[in-house]
């Protein structure tokens, strides 16, 4: 009944594929009121060690990017936790490189920007890999690196354009990096055999 007619292809989508893209999309735009609210709180209450920006859209990264490739059953818990962690520690210490140009390197702008999105890929993977837990194939390091080099030239690109709605604009870089690291871990890991 669901079949195509004989000599036509069809491309099937796994819903799953499809809703984790969709969640990655849906972080990366909702990173600018993620930032608004974390700046309110920053009026209220600031923090020694960090800023509830970037913990807000950390936390939101890690519970709609990272958090949708949980597919172990024990310890959901602890791996759910652990996934927001690594998201709100690795875009801290990923802005945190961006902003001090990679300190004594002294990257410019877009070379500071663009190896904090290949870093923050490349963490990203690895604390998937290990908390989801996951399988890799053997190209999953050159993906996370490929997605990390275009998300971060795009981000570096949205965050130095002087055009359009800001919440558009920088939603569109973190929407991009965002995706493209899902991308890389739905084409670089798969579930581990039952």
């Amino acid at each position: 009944m669901n079949e195509a007619p004989r000599g036509v292809s069809v491309l099937r989508v796994d819903p799953g594929f499809a809703r984790r893209l969709g969640l990655a999309a849906l972080s990366g735009y909702g990173a600018w009121p993620a930032g608004l609210a974390g700046d309110r709180l920053e009026e209220l209450w600031s923090l020694p060690f960090s800023s509830w920006t970037n913990i807000l859209v950390g936390a939101l990264f890690g519970a709609l990017v990272l958090v949708p490739r949980i597919t172990a059953r024990s310890h959901r818990g602890f791996r759910i936790a652990a996934l927001v962690v690594a998201g709100i520690l690795i875009y801290t210490f990923a802005v945190w490189l961006a902003v001090i140009n990679w300190g004594p390197l002294n990257l410019d702008g877009a070379g500071s920007v663009v190896a904090s999105g290949i870093l923050g890929a490349c963490l990203v993977t690895g604390a998937t890999l290990l908390c989801a837990p996951l399988e890799a194939s053997p190209r999953i390091w050159g993906l996370a690196v490929a997605a990390g080099l275009g998300g971060g030239a795009v981000f570096h690109y949205a965050i130095s354009a002087d055009t359009g709605p800001p919440a558009l604009v920088i939603g569109t870089g973190y929407a991009v990096w965002q995706l493209l690291v899902a991308l890389a871990l739905e084409l670089g890991a798969h579930a581990p055999p039952d």
